[in-house]
């Protein structure tokens, strides 16, 4: 059975792209919700004591890190997205191909002004995970091809998961309930 479809990477889908990248597990909502309930209680924390004891040190090393625990979280969900999306939106914004065939996955670039194409044997994928909406195939730690559910021109979703999961068996995550 041949799967395909064409892609087209916007700022949005990049966006959730990176936000996947940076709790890349099954239960990574959870990750982030506890992450999100403790810089806080943290940062409260050693503000307190510091303002009980500003004299003390470590406290106020303490309430230092966390600050800028919470600045960089900051920076690295709002900021980074847009900052590196920015900066190779020609190149990610460029249309790509991608098929899925029994012995491989193959992609292409659709454009006059760059072109490209990639042939890998399924054993080559580092990882794949299938969201809601989207499939990530992860070629390494860092890259991935973004294939969202609604680009398949050919095939369905339900078949891509049954392929992924044939041919990665454990390297295929779902990351969500049906």
């Amino acid at each position: 059975m041949e799967i395909e479809a064409t892609v087209q990477v916007d700022y949005t889908m990049y966006k959730h792209f990176h936000y996947f990248s940076l709790f890349r597990k099954k239960d990574r909502n959870k990750s982030f919700l506890i992450l999100m309930i403790m810089i806080p209680i943290l940062f409260l924390l050693s503000a307190q004591l510091y303002v009980y004891n500003p004299e003390n040190p470590v406290w106020v090393m303490g309430f230092t890190c966390v600050f800028f625990a919470v600045i960089f979280l900051i920076m690295k969900i709002f900021y980074a997205p847009k900052k590196y999306y920015r900066s190779v939106e020609k190149l990610l914004s460029i249309p790509y191909s991608v098929s899925f065939s029994e012995e491989k996955f193959e992609n292409r670039q659709i454009s006059t002004t760059a072109t490209g194409s990639g042939s890998y044997q399924y054993d080559m994928i580092h990882k794949a995970y299938e969201e809601k909406d989207i499939f990530y195939i992860f070629i390494t730690k860092r890259q991935a091809f973004l294939i969202p559910k609604t680009a398949l021109t050919k095939g369905t979703p339900a078949g891509l998961r049954k392929l992924l999961q044939e041919k990665l068996g454990a390297k295929f995550v779902l990351c969500y309930k049906e």
